[in-house]
């Protein structure tokens, strides 16, 4: 009989953690895993659209609140959060002004009772496999705590991105000790780069043995043997003799498209040539465009909007960029490495330890639109067989070390750890 595995997952793009969930539904064994989401959507579009392909791939969906609590099913029709809305911290510091509680302990009693109706709704979904996909840890703190009262046997931690390195004054005490709890609680915490799972123990206190170092994949045989890049240059409206530098990630703060854009202006008048695409789509986009006008840009960046040929783009690209301001092990780098083409990216996140600096790309620090600037000259001024060698030798490294199949058997190792149910 399939165990019972659910996936806890929010989001607000569609972007490389989105397609790391539907990666893993599609390749997930069905015999022995029966999967559900619960989901958490911000955006209404990305929303609709990723719960139609959660209903593509058979995979029912159960909606969260704010909190990461499953909502109450409905008694009949649809549920939507506005059905089932739940208390807000600021309902709970409102009450506690009146009767003048100080307010650690209305925080407290807020999150006491939230813990105990996520432990009730989990206990009664009878799983034996609970895995969560955050973006920075920490988030999820309830349900985290809350699957093991439920007892729920395996309980993974899935941090996709750096551990948030918040302070204590901006999380507060009553937070920052939830979080801590709810990170020792799991059985298995999967880190995406060593860097990351040093992050992991000191600021939040994970042993070592529960840490597995698992980084991101690569479906390599989606970067094989393509051809079109004079086309796809065609269709695009970009003149045949430019330099294309390539940015796939979604419009949003944390992926450092402004520090680039600044870059960019630096280097204008010395490489004329170089032409900037930028893939995706996401909440910032009418402040980047602006942002493009104010340093006159307007005839070099292109927003190609979101793009399901990422593959055919960074064949016809000449340099892939990534200006990240918080990472994993981005999905972008791996891509571009497996296309075969040199990188430059931020020193965020895992990505040193994929992208050899001198060696398969440039490494940069994040947020220095100079030092960023300084290595974009470097490339797009390199000999065009140094660039080669440096694209051959990502493409050789990513195939030995990012497959898809490798990198998932080993994370859906974890699933197999125990058998036994604990109710």
């Amino acid at each position: 009989m399939p165990r019972q595995l659910a996936y806890v997952f929010r989001s607000s793009g569609f972007g490389g953690a989105e397609q790391i969930v539907l990666t893993m539904l599609q390749r997930l064994n069905r015999r022995d895993f029966a999967p559900r989401v619960y989901w958490y959507g911000v955006n209404a579009a990305i929303d609709a659209r990723m719960r139609a392909e959660f209903r593509r791939l058979d995979v029912p969906v159960r909606s969260l609140d704010q909190d990461g609590v499953l909502l109450a099913e409905p008694r009949c029709g649809a549920a939507t959060v506005a059905d089932h809305a739940e208390s807000t911290p600021q309902d709970f510091h409102g009450r506690a002004l009146r009767v003048r509680l100080p307010k650690s302990l209305a925080l407290l009693a807020y999150y006491r009772r939230r813990v105990a109706v996520a432990t009730e709704r989990l206990r009664q979904e009878r799983l034996d496999i609970i895995h969560f996909l955050h973006g920075g840890y920490p988030s999820f703190v309830i349900p985290m705590i809350a699957s093991r009262r439920a007892g729920i046997p395996v309980r993974i931690a899935d941090v996709l991105l750096d551990p948030r390195s918040v302070r204590d004054a901006d999380l507060g005490w009553t937070r920052g000790a939830l979080a801590w709890r709810a990170g020792r609680g799991m059985t298995h915490v999967r880190a995406m780069s060593r860097r990351m799972r040093r992050q992991l123990q000191r600021r939040w206190g994970m042993s070592s043995h529960r840490i597995h170092v698992i980084s991101n994949w690569v479906d390599v045989s989606r970067f094989e043997s393509l051809d079109g890049a004079a086309q796809l240059r065609a269709d695009l409206g970009l003149p045949s003799h430019a330099t294309l530098v390539t940015v796939a990630a979604r419009l949003s703060p944390e992926k450092g498209h402004a520090v680039l854009l600044k870059a960019a202006a630096r280097i204008r008048a010395r490489y004329p040539r170089a032409h900037y695409l930028l893939a995706g789509e996401g909440l910032l986009r009418q402040q980047l465009e602006t942002l493009v006008g104010e340093l006159q840009l307007q005839d070099i960046v292109h927003f190609l909007g979101f793009r399901d040929d990422i593959p055919q783009l960074m064949s016809a690209s000449d340099l892939i960029l990534l200006p990240s301001l918080a990472e994993g092990v981005p999905g972008t780098v791996l891509e571009g490495m497996a296309s075969g083409k040199p990188i430059i990216a931020t020193d965020v996140g895992g990505v040193a330890e994929v992208l050899h600096d001198q060696q398969t790309g440039r490494v940069v620090p994040p947020g220095d639109a100079a030092a960023l600037a300084q290595a974009l000259e470097e490339m797009l001024g390199a000999e065009p067989a140094v660039l080669a060698r440096m694209g051959e030798q990502a493409r050789r490294q990513v195939r030995a070390q990012h497959g898809v199949d490798s990198i998932l058997a080993k994370l859906f190792a974890l699933y197999g750890t125990t058998s036994e149910r604990h109710r």
